[in-house]
Formats: C-alpha cells, structure tokens, sequence
C-alpha cells in the first residue's frame, strides 16, 4: 500500500494555454485594477461615499477631499465602482476555474458558484455607498 507523497497534494499551476480567454480577460482586469488606483491618486481620491451638493462636487481619498467637475465625478463614481465592486469576484471566480480545472464539472461549477459569494457580498457593500452618491446626484 502506497502513502500519499508531498506532490499528490501540490496545486496544479494555472496553465494560461489551458483556458485563453478567461486568462486574457484576468489579465485585463488585474491591469484595470491598477489603472482604476492610479486615476484615483491622480484625482485625489473617488466618488464612492461621497454627496454632490450644490456647492460641488467632490472625490475623497482617507478623508482628504478634492473638488472636482461634475462629469470627472460621475465618470469616478461609475468607473470606481465597476472596478471596487466586479473586480474581487471575477478574480476569485478565475482562480478558483483554474485550480479546480481537473475536478469533477459539478465539483468545479459549486466551487466557482461559492466562490462568488465573498465577491457578491463585497460589490453589495460598495452598492450602498454609490448607490446613495447616485440618489443625490439624481435629487440635485
């Protein structure tokens, strides 16, 4: 009788050959991620949790706001939250394919479904935050 070694419970790589569009469109979305933090620091922060008011509009980073215009702030308050909220459950979704590749198809497909659920609670938090920018931008 043989002892299960040190390779039988490895994690197989993720072969980038094996599943080409899911690993462009990771690709893509690790990238937007980081393009998503750079107009943020260049801005001065984003529009999640923050008021338009008639005096202006505003994004803020760690509580140090900026003014900006109207149309910097909605294109902040849409792409911010596209990018906060999708990206964390796309990823884990990709990963989670990728790792379970070799398993069973119903194995693979519940693991992927519950891996989304971190993901769904993440972007349902950052919802109420854009969700109540938007309401007060549309009350303006």
């Amino acid at each position: 009788m043989n002892s299960p070694s040190a390779d039988d419970h490895r994690i197989p790589p993720i072969d980038i050959r094996a599943t080409p569009v899911c690993s462009v469109l990771a690709l893509m979305v690790f990238i937007n991620w980081f393009i998503c933090g750079i107009v943020a620091v260049f801005l001065g922060g984003d529009a999640l949790d923050t008021q338009p008011s008639e005096e202006g509009f505003v994004v803020s980073s760690h509580g140090v706001t900026t003014e900006v215009t109207e149309s910097v702030w909605v294109i902040s308050l849409t792409y911010s939250y596209l990018t906060i909220g999708f990206t964390p459950m796309l990823l884990s979704m990709y990963f989670m394919h990728n790792l379970l590749r070799n398993a069973a198809p119903l194995v693979r497909r519940s693991a992927v479904a519950l891996s989304c659920f971190p993901g769904i609670a993440w972007l349902l938090l950052i919802s109420c935050g854009a969700l109540s920018a938007f309401r007060s931008y549309m009350a303006m």
